[in-house]
C-alpha cells in the first residue's frame, strides 16, 4: 500500500492509502481487470490452500497483515 498523492484526500491534505490489485484473475482477462470480488477471499483470508497456488496464499498473507496494520494504526506499512 502506498500513500495517495492525487487522490481525492490528498488534495484535501488528509493523509489516504491506496493499493493496485493486479493478481490475475481465472476468469477474467487481463485487459478486463480484476473485479471487486476476486480480492474478497484474499482480504478477508479466506483462500482454500487445497486450490490456491502457492503465490496466492503467500500475497493472502500478506495482505491481510497490511489491513490489519491499517486496522489497528491507520498506517498499512506499519507491520
Amino acid at each position: 500500500m502506498y500513500y495517495s498523492q492525487t487522490g481525492p484526500g490528498a488534495q484535501a491534505g488528509v493523509k489516504a492509502c491506496e493499493y493496485r490489485f493486479t493478481q490475475n484473475s481465472p476468469t477474467h482477462t487481463p485487459a478486463e481487470g480484476v473485479p471487486h470480488r476476486e480480492k474478497i477471499d484474499i482480504i478477508y483470508g479466506l483462500l482454500d490452500s487445497s486450490d490456491e497456488p502457492a503465490s496466492s496464499m503467500l500475497l493472502g498473507e500478506i495482505i491481510v497483515n497490511y489491513w490489519v496494520s491499517f486496522a489497528t494504526t491507520l498506517d498499512p506499512n506499519d507491520g
